[in-house]
């Protein structure tokens, strides 16, 4: 049997889930011990479908499926990261380590994603259902009353088969990650107070999604890398059963990269004075100036219907602003691969190549 059976198998049909009637947590039963609960799980509900934008699947088939022993998985979804990435054309955006997890397995580039919200996106691929079936189509909507009964979210599929399964950093949205069982978690709990606005000018531009700034804080104080590190060290210790270990980073807005992740682009010569987020201080950085901007028409809006605009949410900035705005972006790419790092070089000092699945994606 193929080392990651869990791929092939279903549950049996003895278990059903229902919801905690308190803390919504949905769990897995024998029937026979709870006649109360009107509907068996089918083993279509159980299907594994996890596919979407910059999907990474990592295995050595070969050498593998020689073994009987269930692989570990390692889930690693970023927050609101879009295409730009160095394997998908876009060179300048520096991803070393992406770039090594991908010569070791396959990039599925027509792969889409299937809604673009967090909480609706996530929802979906965490369940293998589409949105109009788990009806969460909002980041308000609350899986716990709107997903129907019957889903099997990931871990909880997993753990059935005998994983442990562990989560560090936002894997479920934000507010409802409570929600959702597992073996041991540690969501992100320090994001909301790091980009706390209290910047009248910066207050503006972040509520249009477009806001960005300097951090003070050192890389190593930042959630996504204690998170990276927790994992690696988690891989460092003696697993005792097959681990299913997720990885929520992001480069999700505003834009907050630290100064040595904002001076990997831009003009070096030229020193240029930048602000920090959450701050009326600035620091020097690169200059923005030879930052490449898309190509953009200037009939690009007349084919878009005056309903689908809506001022409240339209940011006009300057060239300059906006190559600004980039640059951070791309640093904050560049630290979420920087992270990455850390687990591919445990993976690599401990030789787990030959047991672990890796996947890598963005929610939308």
């Amino acid at each position: 049997m193929p080392a990651c059976d869990w791929l092939q198998n279903y549950p049996d049909n003895n278990f059903v889930q229902i919801r905690h009637p308190n803390y919504k947590i949905m769990k897995h039963f024998k029937q026979n011990n709870l006649a109360q609960c009107q509907q068996r799980c089918k083993s279509s509900k159980h299907i594994v479908f996890i596919i979407l934008l910059l999907f990474i699947f990592i295995q050595p088939f070969g050498t593998v499926a020689q073994s009987t022993q269930r692989c570990n998985v390692i889930f690693i979804c970023v927050d609101d990261m879009n295409n730009k990435l160095g394997y998908l054309g876009y060179p300048q955006v520096l991803t070393p380590n992406l770039q090594r997890l991908l010569n070791r397995g396959v990039a599925f580039t027509s792969a889409y994603c299937q809604f673009p919200l967090c909480n609706p996106s996530r929802t979906s691929f965490l369940s293998g259902w589409r949105p109009d079936k788990t009806n969460v189509l909002n980041n308000k909507d609350d899986p716990a009353l709107f997903v129907p009964e019957g889903a099997n979210y990931l871990q909880e599929y997993l753990h059935t088969f005998g994983y442990r399964t562990e989560n560090y950093g936002k894997i479920y949205h934000d507010q409802f990650a409570y929600e959702f069982f597992w073996d041991y978690s540690e969501e992100e709990n320090g994001l909301t107070e790091l980009k706390t606005i209290v910047n009248p000018v910066q207050k503006v531009e972040d509520a249009r999604a477009g806001g960005w700034g300097i951090t003070k804080s050192p890389d190593s104080s930042m959630e996504d890398y204690i998170f990276s590190k927790k994992v690696s060290n988690r891989l460092s210790e003696p697993i005792a059963q097959p681990l299913f270990l997720t990885l929520g980073l992001s480069t999700h807005a505003p834009f907050t990269p630290s100064i040595n992740s904002w001076n990997l682009y831009g003009d070096s010569s030229k020193q240029v004075v930048l602000p920090f987020w959450n701050s009326d201080e600035t620091i020097k950085g690169n200059n923005a100036h030879n930052i490449a901007l898309p190509n953009t028409p200037a009939d690009d809006w007349d084919d878009i219907p005056a309903i689908a605009v809506n001022p409240a949410n339209l940011l006009i900035k300057s060239d300059l602003d906006w190559q600004k705005t980039i640059q951070a972006y791309y640093a904050e790419v560049s630290a979420m691969d920087q992270n990455l790092g850390l687990i591919l070089n445990e993976l690599d000092r401990q030789n787990l190549w030959l047991n672990t699945v890796v996947i890598f994606t963005s929610d939308h």
